[in-house]
């Protein structure tokens, strides 16, 4: 997903809770082929257990970006026994024209901000200051690729969602100034281009995935990373819980 356009209203409606999905193929076999994205990884790893301690099956799983975990089955003609990705849309959007046929919610989760003792700030921030946080010079925040992993373009949303909630453009400007991520808010919609996008990895940092980006927390090189609250879970990191204005997990927020 390169491009999006919200009305301000809409920006909740349309994604009000990140949520993964997962489809089935037919025939089963002992070893279960799984494609899931990143933030699932543990997820899958726990199914595995499962799996072969009561039925003898062999779970092989693949992480990558969401986008890329599609793109296996309709790019590269790969086959698959599960595919689990964070966004739903993407399967209805690639592959109902011949190669999925349904598609199951299967779990909710929420966008936060994930750091370490390493961070910048780190026993000062909480989640009424966060912004005004991520927005100092000195403070290096990460995102995982919005065109590759939903995480990612959920990150901008949660940033475009703030610049409505906190009423300031400042958090769409830090995108444009050192991710060449353009907008246009013309205080009803935002459009936000993503096509074009060069992160500066001096204030801005991208990964692929966004748990790719945990060992660059770890590290000291990113004070905060925009993470699903399960992966800042499985990896151990401190996390500021968003106001559920912006957080895209509240269905209470859907009007």
């Amino acid at each position: 997903m390169k491009r999006w356009t919200y009305a301000a209203i809409t920006i909740v409606i349309v994604v009000a809770a990140a949520v993964g999905f997962w489809t089935w193929r037919a025939e089963q076999t002992e070893k279960l082929i799984v494609f899931h994205a990143g933030s699932l990884t543990k997820v899958v790893e726990d199914m595995g257990a499962a799996l072969s301690g009561e039925y003898g099956i062999r779970v092989v799983n693949e992480p990558s970006g969401s986008v890329d975990a599609v793109r296996k089955v309709t790019d590269l003609g790969r086959s698959c026994d599960v595919l689990m990705v964070a966004d739903y849309r993407l399967v209805k959007d690639m592959m109902f024209d011949g190669y999925a046929d349904w598609v199951l919610v299967f779990a909710s989760n929420e966008m936060v901000l994930a750091y370490t003792d390493k961070s910048l700030y780190a026993d000062e921030v909480s989640s009424e200051n966060w912004l005004e946080i991520l927005l100092r010079d000195e403070v290096r925040v990460g995102f995982a690729d919005p065109n590759r992993d939903p995480c990612g373009y959920r990150a901008i949303m949660v940033l475009a969602l703030a610049s409505i909630h906190y009423g300031t453009e400042e958090p769409l400007r830090m995108l444009e100034d050192h991710a060449s991520v353009t907008y246009v808010d013309n205080g009803t919609s935002v459009l936000i281009d993503a096509t074009e996008l060069q992160p500066d990895s001096v204030k801005v940092f991208v990964r692929e995935k966004s748990v790719d980006l945990v060992s660059l927390l770890e590290a000291g090189v990113l004070d905060y990373a925009f993470e699903y609250r399960n992966v800042a879970q499985a990896k151990g990191l401190r996390f500021v819980e968003l106001p559920d204005e912006v957080n895209l997990a509240n269905p209470d927020m859907d009007d």
